[in-house]
C-alpha cells in the first residue's frame, strides 16, 4: 500500500527552519540528490514541505514539532532511518553553531556508520 506517512522527531516546534533546511541539504548531498520543496507518493500526489530530498522524504515544521513526511514504497531508505539521520545531522549542526558562537573553531567528521564527531578548539 502506498501513501504518505509521517514520523515525528524529538525536536520541538522551536527548531530552526534554517538548520532543518541545512540538514536536509547535507543528507541530499550524501545521497547525490537534489533538494526540493515537495514530496510525491507512489500515485503522483504531491505535498509541499519545508525541504525535501528529491525521491526520498521531506521535513515539515508544525506547531507540534518537526515531522518527516513521505511514501516509503520502493525507497532505498526507510522513513525511520531517514528520521534518525535527520536528527543526528540537525543536532550536529545546532551544536556546531552554538560552539562557534561561544568562540570555538569546530570541525566535524562523519563515520561510515553515520556517527558524527565534532572537534572544537577554543579560538584565542
Amino acid at each position: 500500500m502506498s501513501h504518505f506517512r509521517e514520523c515525528r522527531l524529538s525536536l520541538t516546534s522551536s527548531a530552526s527552519s534554517v538548520l532543518l533546511t541545512l540538514a536536509v541539504r547535507e543528507i541530499a548531498h550524501r545521497y547525490r540528490a537534489a533538494v526540493t520543496d515537495t514530496v510525491t507518493d507512489y500515485w503522483g500526489n504531491k505535498r509541499r514541505v519545508l525541504a525535501a530530498v528529491e525521491g526520498l522524504y521531506g521535513v515539515e515544521l508544525t506547531p507540534e514539532g518537526v515531522v518527516v513526511v513521505g511514501d516509503e514504497y520502493n525507497k532505498p531508505v526507510k522513513l525511520e532511518a531517514f528520521r534518525r539521520e535527520l536528527e543526528r545531522t540537525y543536532a550536529a549542526l545546532a551544536l556546531n553553531q552554538a560552539l562557534t558562537a561561544m568562540g570555538y573553531r569546530v570541525q566535524s567528521q562523519r563515520t561510515e556508520t553515520g556517527a558524527i564527531y565534532l572537534y572544537g578548539v577554543k579560538a584565542r
